[in-house]
């Protein structure tokens, strides 16, 4: 089962894409609504998310939709490997990723965990620990200590030990982590952009649906 037909796909961005699985999963999130509400529901985004070209396709997907899991085999690795880890990877520091990058490697994410069915409590310890490690960077920039991005790392691994659905989370941040520098003013710089893509990840993460307890 393929989101839209191949021609139709082959017109979208990664981007449209991830929107598409966000919306999808819903369906599964308000499986206690009926149908027909979860429907009105999504056709009420589609304009705002640049998606009301493929009105039509998308509600035909949802009167027939059976579960996220098929959806989410045959596009994560086009949308994730193929797209969103090259684009990261491309990049030397977090400092060179514009605003408008951020905001839509942190949407394909949101919307791609959402779908997963990741709840934020799963997370809990890594979204407290990059908080405290901004707030006390942010007291003095240039006594900035990359030892405790580092062990952000540490955070993820414990958390995808105990559930498999933080390991997308994992393989977007790891190399995030990796490009900040490693002392000083600029470190700090690039750990802003860090902290701020992990917050718009959850904000995304819960505009489509995704599970705050």
């Amino acid at each position: 089962m393929s989101i839209l037909s191949e021609k139709t796909e082959a017109d979208m961005t990664p981007l449209q894409r991830a929107r598409i699985i966000g919306l999808l999963s819903q369906m599964r999130v308000n499986s206690r609504d009926p149908k027909n509400q979860v429907i009105k529901n999504v056709i009420n985004n589609l304009q705002s998310l640049s998606l009301q070209a493929y009105r039509e396709q998308i509600v035909n997907e949802l009167e027939a939709f059976k579960g996220i899991r098929k959806i989410l085999e045959e596009n994560e690795e086009d949308i994730l490997n193929e797209y969103l880890f090259k684009q990261i990877t491309a990049k030397k520091y977090m400092g060179e990723i514009s605003t408008r990058e951020l905001v839509e490697w942190a949407e394909i994410t949101g919307a791609m965990l959402a779908a997963k069915g990741l709840k934020t409590n799963q997370i809990r310890k890594f979204l407290d620990e990059v908080r405290r490690i901004y707030i006390e960077a942010a007291k003095n920039p240039p006594k900035f200590r990359h030892d405790d991005i580092v062990l952000l790392k540490v955070q993820l691994a414990y958390a995808r030990g105990r559930n498999t659905q933080v390991e997308l989370l994992m393989q977007v941040l790891d190399p995030c982590i990796d490009r900040v520098r490693e002392k000083g003013a600029e470190g700090f710089e690039d750990f802003k952009r860090l902290a701020k893509m992990v917050e718009a990840i959850i904000a995304y993460h819960k505009f489509y649906g995704g599970v705050d307890l």
